[in-house]
């Protein structure tokens, strides 16, 4: 056994010992010294700082397939990041990766636009969270293209011609229409033509041979259109309109024509008009009143379509019937077909119009006024009715070219006019979805009686301006004894369910009336015989079937009006699509012009209902409305409640609406499920029916409308013959 001598020391020989007892010995209190003490215990680590922002994350901007980056700078110790997004600010997901001081997103899709991105700060202390940065995605500038070129247009003076472009561009592209008078050595700009479309004001033989085209520009880039030329013939004993809606169908489907003339000359014409029918198109019964070269209908392609009327000086004559698209033999998709109306004698100016045949389903149109014919210094108010049916959103602009010789006086839902064009953006347009909007004209004088005023109405894509459906109507400028409107049903409609269309007629002249009144059946519906109406099938037969002629007799004395009630029944097997919107023109074979009214088809939804006590009202008396709203649905909905007011008339009492831009609104609120409420408006109709612009027709259009979107939901219409 080896012996420590005492020259070792005690820290040697208790380092010793505990390396071979495996324990640490500490000396005892007053036991020796050493000349190497131990060293004194590491104190422990200080404590953790809570972290701090100082400098939160920057919004931030950035082309579409750029990077975007953000950082954060922080105090504290031991921090740990973890940055997050959001397309809403209200559901926030971990962004893979992105655990440091800064963060970047990587070749960022236009889709991230308005992404919200914060980051959150943390260590063993605490945590804290950002402010929210705001990511704007701009979309790669694209350099303007004409898609769609402008068309020659021909037109009898003084009525205007209408030249569309359609284009792309990004930024999105501004418009400019010029136009040349030397043959396009020179062209000039057109003071407020700014729009894709241009309305001339009302023209003259002078004007004939004109080119316009039209500048596009975006992002300090241009393009011209092609140029189209203007000719203008002068001015026939008759003039001529077709208008053909809807302008886009799909085989199995129909379009309804109505062919107005009007005649412009101081004497009387006897005149005969005829139509070839079209290629992959058939005549349906034309409502009695038209013939085919056949002897029979339907009246097939390439045989002729002949009427004759007597027209009266200064008055105007319509004729209505029915195009129908066979369902088998279609054409390629996008075919255009062209309708001509040429006459036989007369002095009768030559029209056309066209439409396509798609193999896709498409947004719907609907122009309609209150009036069927007008005369100078009359106020033209006009519904845009518009519906998608197909199966996916659809965004869309609603515009239209203010008719020559007119101004606009209201244009409902924010509605505004530039550069000749009335225009609303509608965002997007969800399946099975439609809406309604509302304006109203002053016909200028002086006015030639007999001439036209065309208006037509355009769904456009916004980003290329390019049109996806329209639809127009023209009215002759007469002093027409027949004022007639017709109210669509109650909407929308359900599959099975049956909605009254109220065709209404005011005799303003000063002899009875009498003739035959009669309509078409749309697609997608029936009509059944209406009990006390003596209605007529041209089968003979009831239900009367879609592109049948319904018809009836009528007599009514001057200075009195005639009212019937047509019930149109949603088919309840093969039922239309969510949006699809049916259509009815009707026609009085002694009036001037046609009128138009559309019910949308939708499922069950909240329920609008107008009342007006009596069918008429004397001048100078007051009209009380009473309009009530009920939600049968499961879920409360949010609705607002809006009445355009029709010219003339006074609010004595708005019942809580409140007044502007010719129109009632009430902000109705949430609606329970269950519950009802009924607005009651108090009007004052002027003393003489001089002082009703509008004429003596009465319609009081409502529609509860989505707050939100302003959308229509429901909608019911009423009419009232303003006479003694």
């Amino acid at each position: 056994m080896k012996l420590y001598t005492a020259s070792r020391s005690w820290t040697e020989l208790t380092a010793t010992l505990a390396l071979s007892l495996g324990v640490a010995l500490t000396p005892a209190c007053g036991g020796g010294s050493d000349a190497n003490p131990a060293p004194a215990p590491t104190p422990p680590p200080p404590a953790a700082t809570a972290p701090a922002i100082s400098m939160a994350p920057a919004s931030t901007s950035v082309t579409a397939g750029g990077n975007a980056s953000f950082g954060v700078t922080a105090s504290g110790s031991g921090l740990a990041y973890q940055w997050q997004t959001s397309p809403d600010g209200a559901v926030w997901s971990n962004a893979a990766g992105g655990t440091g001081a800064s963060f970047t997103l990587n070749a960022v899709a236009l889709s991230a636009n308005g992404l919200r991105v914060r980051v959150l700060v943390s260590n063993s202390a605490g945590s804290v969270t950002s402010g929210e940065a705001v990511l704007t995605v701009t979309p790669l500038a694209v350099a303007p293209a004409v898609l769609s070129q402008p068309v020659a247009v021909s037109v009898v003076a003084p009525t205007g011609a209408v030249f569309r472009v359609a284009a792309s561009a990004t930024p999105a592209p501004t418009f400019q229409w010029q136009v040349s008078n030397n043959n396009g050595v020179s062209y000039a700009d057109i003071a407020g033509a700014t729009a894709f479309q241009y309305a001339t004001p009302a023209t003259a033989v002078a004007d004939s041979g004109k080119l316009y085209r039209v500048r596009v520009s975006s992002g300090g880039a241009s393009a011209f259109s092609n140029p189209a030329t203007l000719t203008v013939a002068a001015a026939t004993a008759v003039a001529t309109a077709l208008t053909l809606n809807p302008s886009v169908v799909r085989p199995g489907q129909t379009v309804d024509v109505a062919v107005t003339l009007a005649n412009t000359s101081p004497n009387s014409q006897a005149v005969s008009v005829s139509l070839p029918v079209p290629n992959f198109t058939q005549a349906l019964g034309a409502q009695g009143v038209l013939t085919c070269s056949s002897g029979r209908f339907p009246c097939l392609p390439r045989q002729l379509l002949n009427f004759n009327v007597f027209i009266g000086a200064g008055q105007s004559m319509t004729r209505v019937f029915t195009l129908a698209v066979p369902a088998t033999g279609a054409p390629a998709d996008a075919t255009g077909v062209v309708l001509n109306a040429t006459a036989n004698s007369g002095t009768v100016a030559p029209a056309s119009a066209g439409f396509t045949i798609a193999s896709s389903v498409q947004p719907q149109l609907s122009l309609r006024s209150l009036a069927s014919s007008t005369t100078a210094g009359r106020t033209l108010r006009y519904t845009v009715d518009f519906a998608n049916p197909s199966g996916s959103a659809v965004d869309a602009d609603l515009a239209l070219a203010l008719p020559a010789g007119t101004t606009l006086l209201t244009a409902s839902d924010g509605g505004s006019a530039s550069g000749g064009v009335l225009r609303w953006g509608l965002g997007s347009l969800g399946p099975g979805l439609y809406g309604q909007r509302q304006f109203t004209l002053t016909l200028d004088s002086p006015r030639t009686a007999g001439s036209m005023v065309h208006t037509t109405a355009v769904l456009v894509a916004p980003a290329t301006q390019q049109g996806i459906v329209e639809s127009s109507q023209a009215l002759a400028a007469v002093p027409d004894a027949m004022q007639l409107t017709l109210s669509p049903p109650t909407g929308p409609l359900r599959a099975g369910q049956t909605g009254w269309f109220e065709l209404t007629a005011f005799n303003a002249g000063s002899t009875a009336q009498g003739g035959t009144a009669s309509f078409t059946v749309p697609q997608g519906a029936t009509v059944e015989r209406s009990a006390g109406v003596s209605l007529s099938c041209s089968t003979g037969s009831f239900p009367c079937l879609p592109g049948q002629t319904v018809s009836f007799n009528y007599f009514i004395l001057a200075g009195q009006s005639l009212t019937r009630s047509v019930g149109l029944t949603v088919a309840s097997t093969a039922a239309p699509a969510a949006g699809t919107l049916l259509n009815l023109t009707a026609a009085f074979s002694t009036a001037g012009s046609s009128v138009t009214a559309s019910v949308p088809v939708a499922p069950t939804g909240l329920q609008l209902a107008i009342d007006a006590a009596g069918s008429s009202a004397a001048p100078g008396s007051t009209v009380t409305l009473a309009l009530t709203a009920s939600n049968p649905t499961g879920n409360a909905v949010a609705a607002d409640l809006w009445l355009p007011l029709p010219t003339g008339a006074t609010v004595v009492n708005a019942g809580g609406g409140i007044s502007g831009n010719g129109a009632l609104r009430f902000n109705l609120g949430s609606l329970a499920s269950g519950a009802s409420l009924t607005r009651q408006v108090l009007l004052q109709l002027p003393a003489t029916l001089a002082a009703l612009p509008e004429g003596p027709l009465l319609q009081f259009a409502a529609r509860l409308v989505d707050p939100t979107t302003a959308l229509s939901v429901a909608h019911a219409e009423t009419t009232l013959a303003a006479a003694a």
